[in-house]
């Protein structure tokens, strides 16, 4: 958290992007080394990582509309945007 804070302090950006980027940084689903579940399932070879590919863009796609969303609307009612 303290990079894009650092980054985003010195471009003059608001905490609503600084969020943003640090939850998107912990949403990746599509390839195998994202998180260890995903290693685990590409090493049995039962799913091929084309397949792994196809949801994991449609995961990480859907999580990048809601952390958007999420944050467009909570962060007004909070006093943060």
């Amino acid at each position: 958290m303290p990079f894009p804070l650092r980054w985003l302090a010195r471009r003059s950006l608001r905490f609503l992007h600084a969020l943003g980027a640090i939850l998107g940084c912990s949403w990746g689903f599509m390839l195998p080394v994202s998180t260890p579940p995903n290693a685990i399932v590409y090493g049995s070879g039962l799913v091929p990582i084309i397949k792994m590919i196809r949801a994991g863009l449609l995961f990480d796609l859907a999580g990048g509309l809601v952390i958007w969303v999420a944050l467009r609307l909570l962060l007004p009612l909070i006093g943060l945007a």
